[in-house]
């Protein structure tokens, strides 16, 4: 939770995110779905996937 409330400073602050922060984030999340034994969600994956590809090329 703390690596996502910095994620979320930085941007603001700087409009950028250290890849450092990112991967700690992905391990972090893939250790999670391996111990607690969840299943993904991947219909809200593939929208958040898709919406932030449109942010990106739209430059928003």
């Amino acid at each position: 939770m703390i690596y996502l409330l910095y994620s979320c400073y930085t941007d603001l602050r700087s409009r950028t995110i250290s890849n450092k922060i990112v991967i700690i984030i992905f391990v972090l999340t893939i250790l999670n779905f391996i111990f607690d034994r969840e299943q993904p969600n991947y219909g809200a994956l593939a929208i958040f996937l898709i919406c932030g590809l449109f942010l990106f090329y739209w430059r928003l």
